[in-house]
């Protein structure tokens, strides 16, 4: 199958774009956090491969085996080198098509990455074959920020599952990124359309914003939709839910230029009754208190990393632990000149609230 989001040059969108060198992936495991008994599980399947290999060099299903492994492990570049020389050994292997797409997108081989993805849509038997590779070429897309053919792919993975719930947040995501905000909400309603007591979903329509007003009077009159819709989740019966997952956030209140700290104050009241008890935090005895700064864009070319600069420098490292949560990124480093030798760098799940928690709980000293 052909799919028409191949139709224009790719070269032009992948120039620039790079996984940060030397920077440990964190995205090709299924699960982000992982026990030391998984862990050592994994290790030691990869050194059984490794062994089988050594007796069977030319065996493609060994390749694939100890590919799968180094990829569950969390290595990408490894799994990437084995499931290529598995290919080599038998080029009938679509399956590994889709799979080398996604690892070499994580990596930051966006050309590549791009290559795989038509063999993984052209191979496939059925369209309903391609429904995650479109999803992942639409994300790659997204994240090149070629938001047309994004758009594309999304929409032909909804046609051909019109509940799939990753392309229609993914489509809002992309609607709010173009200042599109009434697409945005039109993607939430056909979404509680199906789920219409989705806490998730009902917050994050509310707090869909436009960027831009064009009057004050618009502006009052979004300041009472969201105020009117965040009154009505506040009288709900709230309980935690793991499963929480908010699309957007309270960034572009601020535009409004109007007081935020109630409504602020009410928004983060909710989520508090939503979020999953923390686990308990420990420090070691004497230990020096530890500030956490989380965010998904401690990068020196986000604002939230420009600002939080001065504040990372000169935190006192005496007095201080600090330790920098990286929300979902691959990579994540503070702009030049803020880290410190002792500072820390944990990457955080962006679509595992619990996980992320555990994460946090187990970075205490």
């Amino acid at each position: 199958m052909t799919h028409p989001a191949f139709g224009n040059p790719l070269s032009s969108h992948t120039q620039g774009h790079r996984t940060e060198p030397g920077v440990p992936f964190q995205g090709s495991s299924p699960s982000a956090s992982k026990t030391a008994a998984e862990a050592a599980a994994l290790e030691a399947s990869i050194a059984h491969y490794q062994r089988v290999a050594a007796r069977k060099p030319d065996d493609p299903d060994v390749c694939f085996h100890l590919a799968n492994a180094y990829r569950q492990a969390g290595q990408p570049q490894q799994a990437v080198e084995w499931y290529l020389k598995s290919l080599h050994l038998n080029s009938s292997q679509p399956k590994i098509y889709g799979v080398l797409a996604h690892l070499l997108s994580a990596l930051g081989q966006y050309q590549e990455a791009l290559q795989y993805y038509a063999l993984a849509l052209q191979s496939a038997a059925s369209p309903h074959e391609n429904l995650e590779n479109l999803f992942h070429l639409g994300e790659l897309y997204k994240k090149l920020r070629v938001f047309e053919q994004a758009v594309e792919c999304y929409e032909y993975v909804l046609k051909l599952k019109p509940d799939y719930r990753p392309a229609l947040l993914a489509l809002s995501q992309i609607y709010r990124q173009q200042c599109k905000t009434g697409e945005a909400i039109e993607i939430y309603d056909r979404q509680l359309a199906m789920n219409p007591d989705d806490i998730s979903l009902l917050l994050s329509k509310a707090l869909t914003l436009p960027i831009v007003y064009q009057s004050t009077q618009e502006i009052s009159d979004w300041r009472a939709r969201l105020e009117r819709q965040i009154n009505e989740l506040s009288r709900r019966n709230l309980q935690p839910d793991a499963s929480l997952a908010l699309h957007g956030g309270t960034f572009y209140l601020a535009y409004q230029g109007l007081p935020d700290r109630a409504v602020l104050t009410q928004v983060g009241e909710i989520v508090q009754k939503l979020l999953p008890p923390s686990p308990a935090l420990s420090s070691a005895p004497n230990a020096k208190p530890r500030i956490g700064i989380v965010s998904r864009y401690l990068t020196p070319s986000h604002t939230v990393g420009k600002f939080m600069q001065g504040i990372i420098q000169h935190l006192s490292r005496e007095k201080f632990e600090v330790i920098a949560f990286s929300v979902g990124r691959e990579y994540a480093y503070l702009p030049d000149g803020s880290e410190q030798p002792d500072d820390r760098f944990v990457i955080l799940p962006s679509d595992n609230i619990e996980a992320a928690a555990r994460m946090i709980a187990e970075a205490a000293p």
